[in-house]
């Protein structure tokens, strides 16, 4: 044990920046530290170099206490260490990050230290504590006057279970249950018998030891062979028995041996011993008489001959279960009902409820699996699992026809709860309606009359609504239907999604085709795909493109982006913000607005931001920014005949010319 001297109020100021040296080594030395800082906002530290060697830190984050110091050196573990151990006090401010100003330096000891190392974890404490000892008492045997050795009996525990083996024990001995002075040697005892958590060793820490004044005893443990001690906190105080040692001692002569007493009672009877080695075996007996002859009605082990069906027949005659075992284990349950019999394959805790008849359970089911109780049940009349595990057909409540003739194939956490519902197999799908129907996957529901293929969370809660598969898809409108994709909905009645990415078909008999997040919202509307396209009226149509709209009744936009046909009847073919607005008119290019009924407005590349727009109802209006050519015949080689007529700018201004 090194002991520190008292580190008082620092006085010696070297001004530099230094880093944090973390502690890299995995060998302890115990020492203790008092520590009285007066200067508010100073942390003090202790580095130990030994021999030289690298720097080791303890950070005190407290002042003015007295502090444990578990000081690291970068040394081999387990050797026997001798050598110059020069210990030094810092205390310095916190400057940001990893780095401080030291306020102060100062030599506190060097001294020279002989000290066996012991192999230590840099892992936390709360990590290491892998042993508790409860201690369940001291014993102070009957010793010869003047002995300084007592029996020690205590209880070890390892995970909260008790421990047993072969354990070294150190104990060290200390004026204080904190901190405080060691008193006499280190006892180190190896390979202590330890059964079913208690051990009895004896410890000895050498004459005046006990002196009267308090003691407390520290603990440390490892199982044999193991790289380092574990320390089992708090210190245990000592009994007053051992302080007995000190109330004799001096001890006097020896006196002469007395007479023997007289004989005492018979003590209790000990523990049984083990059981001594088996015997060889013995001769074989005689051979026994032979029984009388078995019954001609009994079915031989190796096959029966001469046999009538109906007549003859293995089984029972009587109103009971008939049950098959394999290894002793029920694998098949014939339960007999003037109704239908109920067959009982697999696990043995496969069940069929009180009062059902007409059901079978073909086999699997398990006691445990998957952390899960995992028997198969059949709960309604005529229901049906034909293996798996946790598998339910019928419902959970006491009426035996509301959940009749259900059947789950197979999988896992499958329920078919409804009247003639069917699961295929997969995990955790549920078919809950009238004929509803869940071919297979994970997670999927069909709630009425309704099916779901596959898949991953898919949801058909409309009456004979259907989703093929894909993931986290809904159709709960009545007859919807929805092909896969991801996160589609189809709400409306007959409404139709193929696939795609977050599509919606909220009108009746409306379709969305595929894309990404397309809505057709108006009844008999159509979005055959593209990209956040929205049929919104009644018969409207959006065929593709992004960000386009046929918001009118039977409205029509081809493609294109960000195109909007709002007009009853209006077309919008394609290009780029067409808008048609008035009935029947249409609009085409890029930025023609159709406003005005029957009007169509062709717009050819805007030299301007500003719309190209319709001046009267019905009227073809043209736009183009470098005019209008029109070819009546054919035209020359050299582009000449005069079979063009062009409107627009020629050479000598704004003309209609031919050539």
């Amino acid at each position: 044990m090194t002991k520190i001297t008292r580190f008082n109020k620092p006085n010696l100021p070297n001004r530099g920046a230094l880093k944090r040296i973390p502690a890299s080594s995995n060998t302890r030395i115990d020492g203790s530290l008092n520590v009285n800082f007066e200067e508010v906002g100073l942390r003090p530290t202790i580095w130990i170099r030994l021999n030289g060697g690298a720097l080791s830190a303890l950070l005190i984050e407290n002042i003015n206490q007295s502090v444990a110091l578990n000081l690291l050196v970068g040394v081999t573990p387990r050797l026997f260490l001798s050598g110059e151990l020069d210990v030094r006090g810092h205390a310095y401010k916190d400057q940001g990050g990893t780095s401080w100003e030291i306020l102060s330096d100062r030599r506190l000891k060097q001294d020279v230290l002989e000290h066996e190392l012991e192999p230590f974890s840099l892992m936390k404490r709360n990590l290491l504590l892998l042993f508790v000892a409860a201690i369940a008492g001291l014993l102070a045997l009957q010793q010869p006057v003047g002995a300084t050795a007592f029996t020690y009996q205590g209880q070890l525990r390892d995970a909260d279970q008790p421990a047993s083996g072969s354990f070294d024990v150190r104990a060290i001995l200390f004026t204080t249950d904190v901190g405080g002075s060691q008193v006499g040697p280190i006892v180190t005892l190896p390979a202590v018998a330890v059964v079913n958590g208690i051990f009895t060793t004896e410890l000895d820490f050498g004459p005046g030891a006990f002196n009267g004044e308090p003691r407390w005893v520290e603990l440390a443990v490892r199982r044999t062979g193991a790289p380092g001690f574990t320390r089992l906190d708090p210190r245990q105080p000592i009994t007053p028995a051992p302080f007995a040692q000190f109330a004799l001692t001096p001890a006097g002569p020896k006196g002469n041996r007395g007479e023997n007493g007289a004989t005492g009672p018979q003590g209790p009877q000990g523990v049984q011993g083990l059981s001594g080695a088996k015997g060889d075996t013995g001769l074989t007996g005689a051979t026994g008489q032979q029984g009388p002859p078995g019954s001609a009605d009994a079915w031989g082990r190796t096959g029966t001959g001469g046999t009538t069906a109906g007549v003859n027949f293995l089984g029972t005659s009587d109103n009971q279960p008939l049950e098959v075992k394999v290894n002793n284990a029920r694998v098949l349950r014939l339960e007999p009902n003037a109704t239908s019999p109920n067959v009982i394959g697999g696990w043995s805790g496969n069940v069929v409820s009180p009062g059902v008849f007409g059901a079978t359970i073909g086999g699997g089911g398990a006691g445990i699996f998957a952390d899960l109780g995992s028997s198969n049940v059949v709960s309604d009349h005529f229901g049906v699992v034909a293996g798996g595990a946790y598998n339910q057909a019928g419902n959970a409540n006491d009426d035996r026809n509301d959940a009749n003739f259900a059947t789950v194939g197979g999988g896992f956490r499958n329920a078919a709860i409804g009247v003639a519902a069917t699961i295929g197999g997969g995990n955790q799908n549920t078919a809950s309606g009238f004929y509803a129907t869940v071919g297979g996957g994970y997670e999927n529901l069909a709630s009425g009359d309704a099916t779901v293929g596959g898949g991953y969370r898919n949801t058909a809660g409309g009456p004979f609504s259907t989703v093929g598969g894909g993931d986290g898809n809904v159709a709960n409108g009545s007859y919807a239907t929805l092909g896969g994709g991801h996160e589609n909905r189809a709400s409306g009645g007959g409404a139709t999604v193929g696939g795609g990415f977050r599509n919606t078909a909220g009108g009746n008999y409306a379709s969305v085709g595929g894309g990404y997040e397309n809505l057709a919202s108006g009844g008999d509307a159509t979005v055959g795909g593209g990209y956040r396209n929205t049929a919104g009226g009644p018969f409207s149509t959006v065929g593709g493109g992004e960000k386009n709209t046929a918001s009118a009744e039977n409205a029509t936009v081809g493609g294109g982006v960000m195109n909007t046909a709002s007009g009853y009847g209006a077309t919008v073919p394609g290009g780029y913000q067409n808008a048609a607005k008035g009935g029947a008119s249409t609009a085409i290019g890029m930025k023609a607005q159709a406003v005005h009924d029957y009007s169509f407005v062709w717009s050819g590349r805007a030299i301007t931001d500003l719309p190209v727009s319709s001046y009267a109802v019905g009227r073809f209006h043209i736009h183009g920014w470098n005019g209008l050519s029109v070819h009546y015949g054919q035209q020359g080689a050299d582009g000449g005949s005069k079979q063009w007529i062009v409107i627009g700018a020629t050479e000598g201004g704004q003309a209609i010319s031919t050539w």
